[in-house]
């Protein structure tokens, strides 16, 4: 028996390896392309994390207020491919207030789909279109990626006192402290390779950034929590849902598009 649950621990990490790989060049390509292709791909990722949301929450599919999400993303990513930003921002709140009037025993689950989900990936793109988007985006992968790299890595070799056992079992202090670390530990680095030398704002930036990016896990970590569920989905092999592997990258999102308005 410890022979088999040995086995499938090493698959399941093998499979998770492997499909980080995959989504890290793909996310970089992505952005490095930029344009229609990153609006597609954050379209496209905006459709799976909804229908993640709804599995979350056991709300079925193909009903009213599902449809009227759909066609409002559709909207909105077409707002933004031509441009029509003050539209946008007309159309985001016309339909929040639509969907509160309509559907008021789900606001809970309206503001996710829209302030949780939505709002984060129009900043991406956002983020995207201006002259220094793509650094910044960079940026973010490189801080969401240390912490939950460095917090797993480290988690499971200091190990020590849990963070929010109450929330997320597994995350302890030791995995915490070394994501924030690290992050700006590689934010200076990453300052040095962009031509900035504004290290000591560049760590302090880094290590906040963690510290968001940690707060959106433990804050997906507990919305499973209240919904009983250890996987929104099985989506990504080895990770379960898009929204788990995003959890914190949708956090830190509205965190560096504050800060590249600075």
């Amino acid at each position: 028996m410890g022979v088999i649950n040995y086995l499938n621990k090493n698959n399941i990490l093998v499979k998770r390896f492997f499909s980080s790989i995959i989504l890290i060049f793909f996310a970089l390509y992505i952005n490095h392309l930029g344009g229609i292709y990153l609006i597609i791909a954050t379209f496209s990722a905006s459709i799976v994390l909804l229908i993640e949301l709804y599995k979350l929450f056991e709300i079925k599919v193909l009903q009213p207020i599902f449809i009227k999400n759909i066609l409002f993303y559709v909207i909105s990513f077409l707002l933004i491919y031509y441009d029509q930003n003050n539209y946008l921002f007309i159309l985001f709140f016309l339909g929040f207030f639509v969907s509160f009037v309509i559907f008021k025993n789900k606001i809970f689950f309206i503001l996710l789909s829209y302030i949780y989900i939505l709002l984060p990936l129009i900043l991406l793109v956002f983020l995207s279109k201006g002259s220094d988007g793509k650094t910044i985006i960079y940026w973010i992968f490189l801080v969401v990626w240390t912490t939950d790299v460095s917090g797993y890595i480290f988690g499971k070799i200091i190990k020590g006192p849990k963070l929010i056992p109450s929330i997320s079992p597994n995350k302890t202090w030791s995995g915490f402290l070394s994501g924030i670390f690290l992050s700006g530990i590689f934010s200076i680095v990453f300052s040095f390779l962009i031509g900035n030398q504004n290290y000591i704002n560049f760590f302090f930036l880094g290590a906040l950034g963690s510290i968001i990016s940690s707060i959106g896990d433990l804050f997906e970590s507990k919305l499973k929590r209240l919904r009983n569920k250890k996987d929104v989905s099985n989506f990504i092999p080895g990770h379960g849902g898009l929204l788990d592997r995003l959890d914190g990258f949708l956090f830190a999102i509205l965190y560096f598009y504050i800060l590249s308005l600075f």
